[in-house]
């Protein structure tokens, strides 16, 4: 029988392999520029980019450095179904499991293979991937949030969403934006390294991402960049062969954190976080004394009775958890929260419990290889002269501050977080595969 939409499946298999790529890179470009602030267009991108990669694949298109992710992504699959059949046990707490597995809950912790696909050996679209990014996240206040209204806001010290979920995932963009911006400061980071633009588009950067971090207002954050920028500057000194080029970007390092340490200082010393930690000191000390049962309902205590209570659960579900809905069982059975407060809290706030919760000890096992994969992956890269040094050093800040915020906020369970995840991870592949001769299998 005629079927119009298998001929043009059948057709598009027999296009040049410079024409699926002219539409693969296109298609990440769209992904990037619109899934924060018109998500229907970034999944409408993400989908045709899933497509065009099987379509690949089947056309015998390979890339090396992407066979061990692929097993993860088939791993993400088989423990997102033993979670599924682990959730049929919390039916007497009146869940009721799903008809199927929800597997791109962590599936789409492995999407950057997508983009990471079609970007790979291509000299400019990692850095364009990177740019489209940037201006999705500087356009998301004026698409999706109220635009000069925020702002207004900001300028009272008030706390703004700036068009994300909520405060806390529009500062991690931000602070992870301000990394960036460091390393494109570097000499040496790109390219284009000669030029003044790398400079400019870095100094811009982190202007605007220390204004958000101030109209944001996340300690978390500010933490994770502090870690991160610590974690760059030892980097940095220690890591280059030549005594005479390690003393110089040593400094230049030095001065660049110093910089956005003195940023962040001035971020929390001139919003309402010293008055948030003020309040939230006699939330701690009971913590300290054990005293769970009696802290406040304040920001530290909500995090902290939830994750006290969280612990006798996850125990009870060790290995395979209690399934997608888990986190969400925990805050409505525990006791952690007053019944008053729990219909507003379905997780847990911390992305390591969230797993064990949900997938337990195996799905957490899977996000550590990961980011374990990931952290092997760009210290070989960089020996190998596959990665640039600013490219290095905001793989080595980026694995700093996201191991950082993720205590504190389930980035990685949540869309932006899998979105940051999957850019940066994409784009850091992509640049090894520049220059790696490991990837002649690659699309070009």
């Amino acid at each position: 029988m005629f079927n119009p939409k298998n001929q043009r499946l059948q057709a598009l298999a027999h296009y040049p392999k410079s024409t699926l790529s002219a539409i693969g890179v296109g298609a990440c470009m769209v992904y990037a520029l619109f899934e924060l602030s018109l998500p229907y267009i970034g999944r409408l991108a993400e989908t045709v980019l899933i497509l065009l990669t099987l379509l690949a694949l089947a056309k015998g298109e390979r890339n090396k450095l992407l066979f061990i992710p692929l097993l993860g992504l088939g791993a993400a699959i088989a423990v997102s179904t033993t979670s599924w059949v682990a959730s049929f046990s919390a039916t007497s707490y009146g869940f009721q499991p799903e008809t199927a597995p929800r597997i791109d809950e962590i599936a789409k912790w492995f999407l950057f293979i997508v983009p990471a696909f079609w970007l790979s050996g291509k000299r400019h679209a990692p850095a364009l991937f990177c740019a489209s990014a940037v201006i999705g996240l500087i356009a998301l206040p004026w698409i999706s949030g109220d635009g000069l209204s925020e702002f207004t806001q900001a300028l009272e010290n008030r706390r703004i969403d700036a068009g994300a979920m909520n405060a806390q995932h529009a500062a991690m963009l931000a602070g992870l934006t301000l990394i960036l911006a460091c390393c494109l400061i570097l000499p040496g980071n790109t390219a284009v390294s000669s030029s003044a633009l790398p400079l400019m588009a870095g100094t811009i950067l982190a202007i605007l991402s220390l204004l958000l971090l101030y109209a944001t207002q996340t300690r978390g954050v500010w933490l994770g960049c502090t870690i991160a920028a610590i974690v760059m500057l030892i980097t940095s000194i220690l890591g280059k062969r030549n005594a005479t080029v390690r003393k110089d970007r040593g400094l230049i390092t030095a001065a660049l954190v110093a910089l956005i340490l003195s940023g962040i200082l001035w971020t929390a010393t001139s919003s309402s976080v010293v008055d948030r930690f003020t309040r939230e000191t006699g939330t701690i000390s009971l913590a300290l004394a054990g005293e769970f049962d009696n802290l406040p309902a304040d920001s530290a205590g909500v995090r902290l009775r939830s994750w006290h209570h969280a612990l006798p659960w996850i125990r009870e579900k060790f290995w395979f958890g209690w399934g997608p809905d888990g986190s969400e069982v925990i805050m409505q059975e525990s006791g952690a929260l007053p019944a008053a407060l729990r219909d507003h809290f379905g997780h847990l706030h911390n992305t390591y419990l969230d797993i064990m919760a949900r997938y337990g000890f195996v799905g957490l096992l899977l996000y550590l290889l990961l980011l374990a994969w990931f952290a092997r992956l760009i210290v070989r890269s960089y020996r190998e002269d596959a990665l640039s040094p600013g490219a290095y050093l905001f793989g080595i800040g980026f694995l700093a501050y996201w191991l950082t915020v993720n205590f504190f906020e389930s980035y990685m369970l949540f869309s932006s977080g899998k979105y940051a995840f999957t850019v940066v991870v994409a784009c850091l592949i992509s640049l090894a595969n520049v220059r790696s001769e490991s990837t002649n299998g690659a699309l070009q």
